[in-house]
């Protein structure tokens, strides 16, 4: 299986040797291998700062923690990928961030942050 020109393309040969070139997939939700999904994203930080004894030295700089709330992904048996997340309902009116982390079948991953507000 190679990547051509945005589609997935099966390489074989038939009886006669002959190179065969079968498109499996021109869909984009192909290229996807797994997504998560976190609605509030920015609720929880961690300090990212070394471990220190002294208080003083400490920054209280903190980032945000990508927490899945929702995810889908590939399994060796097959199952399609779900490509519409479940519905989030939020306690309180608000500003809210909704973060999105994707892996791609060929290992890269992409996060992306939306602000909505409530």
């Amino acid at each position: 299986v190679i990547f051509s020109k945005g589609n997935i393309v099966r390489i074989s040969k038939n009886k006669n040797s002959k190179t065969l070139h079968e498109i499996v997939s021109r869909n984009w939700e192909d290229w996807i291998d797994y997504w998560a999904v976190d609605f509030e994203y920015g609720n929880t930080a961690e300090n990212t700062d070394a471990v220190s004894n002294d208080q003083a030295m400490q920054d209280s700089s903190r980032q945000p923690v990508f927490r899945e709330h929702w995810q889908s992904f590939r399994t060796r048996k097959g199952g399609p990928l779900e490509i519409t997340s479940a519905t989030h309902s939020y306690a309180k009116e608000g500003q809210y961030t909704i973060a999105v982390r994707m892996t791609d079948i060929l290992g890269n991953e992409a996060f992306d942050r939306v602000v909505v507000r409530v």
